[in-house]
């Protein structure tokens, strides 16, 4: 297990990075962690990695979660999603800043990248 915490620029909060060899250890990761009576959504078959945007005792919770198997394109799905729960959340219009959306896009796949590569 593997859980990494990377700073959500610019504003005061962060992203929870969740790895695991399998999304479902994945999910269960996550729901000890949030340790809360939140009901979680069960994982379909075919998700291959998730994002959630919650709060538990008051505290906020920006997480993905991935495999160690996750592709590109499905990380790169799952921080597109992050940056719309911080428009949600934050107020960011990238209509009138696309720019905005492409930065943090970018920013959250490097990060992740980096995490999820195997270290030696």
């Amino acid at each position: 297990m593997a859980i990494y915490k990377i700073p959500l620029y610019p504003t005061e909060h962060e992203l929870t990075l969740v790895i695991e060899k399998t999304l479902s250890m994945t999910d269960e990761t996550v729901k000890e962690m949030l340790d809360s009576e939140l009901e979680l959504e069960p994982l379909s078959p075919t998700t291959k990695a998730f994002s959630m945007n919650c709060v538990s005792y008051g505290e906020r919770f920006f997480i993905i979660g991935i495999t160690t198997k996750s592709l590109a394109a499905e990380i790169l799905h799952e921080a597109i999603h992050v940056t719309w729960y911080l428009s949600e959340i934050c107020g960011f219009n990238y209509k009138q800043d696309p720019e905005l959306q492409c930065y943090l896009s970018e920013y959250l796949f490097n990060k992740i990248m980096a995490y999820k590569k195997p270290r030696r």
